[in-house]
């Protein structure tokens, strides 16, 4: 079981958690707070750090050192500031930024109670992968209605999705074409059906769309 801590000085916030979770840690204190931010060791005794940006301003480049070395862990830095939410990969290290208002919502119980595996559960739910797809589909139908010669590279580049998503969805996908090579309009057709039918078979059947 992963070991997670909550760090928000906001109490009016923190009400929107519900429920007692066995694997986390909420600490809400401002000069325990300011002591835990300054003992690595005990930084580092969890797995995955979730902290309000104001009160980490001045320690998340510090932060991120420290924690990019480690093995497997997870920093979110959430505030209202944040406009745009985004997953990084800093080394060892995943980073994801999202607004508070996202972040204190019901994917959040159900990312602590998956034991904080993975970030796209608290960014998007548990049906993150078809959300993805129906992106990528949506992408790929605006290439072939506009369609100009473009390879795979460029077609991936332009998605914008994170490293986790571009190994675990993109690269399969195309995997069958060179990234330079470009992408035909009948290519892209048949990319476009293939992704359909995935979609349908997981809305109607619950067919898995990658492995987990």
């Amino acid at each position: 079981m992963r070991k997670i801590i909550l760090i928000d000085d906001n109490k009016e916030r923190l009400k929107r958690l519900h429920g007692g979770y066995k694997n986390l840690t909420i600490m809400n204190d401002t000069k325990q707070i300011e002591k835990f931010l300054n003992d690595n060791s005990e930084i580092i005794s969890y797995d995955i750090l979730m902290i309000h940006q104001s009160l980490c301003k001045d320690k998340e480049f510090d932060l991120k050192e420290l924690l990019k070395n480690q093995n497997e862990k997870k920093l979110i830095i959430f505030s209202g500031g944040i406009t745009q939410s985004r997953i990084q990969k800093f080394d060892n290290l995943e980073i994801l930024y999202i607004n508070d208002a996202r972040f204190y919502h019901k994917n959040l119980e159900k990312f602590i109670n998956n034991d904080g595996e993975n970030l796209r559960i608290l960014l998007q739910g548990e049906k993150w992968v078809l959300f993805c797809y129906l992106h990528l589909l949506e992408k790929l139908v605006y290439h072939f209605e506009s369609y100009h010669s473009k390879t795979i590279e460029e077609i991936i580049k332009e998605l914008n999705f994170d490293y986790y998503v571009n190994e675990k969805i993109l690269l399969p996908i195309f995997s069958n074409y060179g990234k330079n090579n470009i992408v035909k309009r009948e290519i892209l057709e048949n990319l476009i059906n293939d992704l359909d039918k995935k979609i349908n078979e997981s809305v109607l059947y619950g067919k898995l769309l990658i492995e987990k």
